[in-house]
This record gives C-alpha cells, sequence and structure tokens, in this order.
C-alpha cells in the first residue's frame, strides 16, 4: 500500500460509504444488542481517521463530502437501531472528538448532529453521552469544532424543549 494518498482512496471509500448507508437504510430490522451495527458504526466512523491523515486540506469540498457521506450512514445506523444502539453509536462517534486532527473532530460532531436530525427526539436515550462528549469540545481550538458544537447544542435543545446549558458545565 502507498503511504501517500492517491486519487482512487476517495473513490473507494466514497463508493463503501454510499453502498453501506443504502445497505442500512433498506433493511427490514437489525437485531438491536447484535454486534452488527457496532461493527458498521466502527468501520464508518473510522474512515474518518484514514481521511484525517490523507485528506488534502487544499480541497474543501472533498472534506465536506466525506463527512456528509459519514453523516448519512451514522444516522442510517441510529434510524435502524434501538435506544441501547444508539448510546453506543454516539459513544463511538463522538470519540473521535479525542482525535488530534480538526477534521475528524468536525466530521465527529456533524454526524451526530446529522443523527439527531435525522432520528429526532429518539436520540434523546443518549442526551448524557453526548453532552459529555459536547463540554469537551466546546472551547476547542479550532474555529469550525467549536462552532459545530455549538450548533450541535441548539438542535440538542431544540428536541429537549430546555436549555442544556447546565449540563455543560
Amino acid at each position: 500500500v502507498e503511504q501517500r494518498p492517491t486519487w482512487w482512496w476517495w473513490d473507494m471509500i466514497r463508493e463503501g460509504l454510499i453502498a453501506l448507508t443504502a445497505i442500512v437504510a433498506s433493511a427490514d430490522n437489525i437485531d438491536s444488542g447484535s454486534d452488527t451495527l457496532d461493527l458498521l458504526v466502527a468501520a464508518v466512523v473510522n474512515t474518518l481517521d484514514v481521511a484525517g491523515r490523507s485528506c488534502p486540506r487544499q480541497d474543501p469540498e472533498l472534506q465536506r463530502e466525506l463527512c456528509d457521506l459519514v453523516s448519512q450512514a451514522v444516522s442510517q445506523c441510529c434510524a435502524q437501531g434501538g435506544d441501547r444502539d444508539r448510546s453506543r453509536i454516539m459513544i463511538t462517534v463522538l470519540g473521535k472528538g479525542k482525535s488530534a486532527d480538526p477534521l475528524v473532530r468536525l466530521a465527529a460532531v456533524k454526524s451526530a448532529r446529522a443523527a439527531f436530525e435525522l432520528v429526532g427526539p429518539a436520540m434523546l436515550v443518549s442526551l448524557s453521552e453526548v453532552l459529555q462528549n459536547l463540554s469537551e469540545l466546546m472551547e476547542d481550538e479550532d474555529a469550525d469544532v467549536e462552532l459545530a458544537v455549538r450548533e450541535f447544542i441548539r438542535v440538542l435543545e431544540s428536541q429537549a424543549g430546555e436549555s442544556l446549558q447546565e449540563r455543560l458545565r
């Protein structure tokens, strides 16, 4: 395997994420509590690490596309999963908020937000895990990550019907 990114990496990641999202979205049911969703989400989320190491910083369109594809795949996994699955998925996704790479942190926050927007209030079962991770990212050194966290908090407050500022301290 080459050490430097090549054009086909992006084509493979793109097509793999599109296929995975379509498969999960069309599944009749995925056994809640099985390892299936955990394995799918881990594979999707780990593509962020690859992208973080090799995504050209000068190509914001490519970065945006990757983030959108990961967000769609994570959202579909949350939509198909049960309450316990959703909490585990959020822990996995927002665990990438500890990455040294701001692109990975940003994509993690946007992916979690997209899941809340798609699935809606059913995602609130994972609120405590989400708030714990977001409180650490609120003062991120990267302005884009910090802005994404604040926008995500507004979505959470809208769905929860209350201010979450006290719980974020």
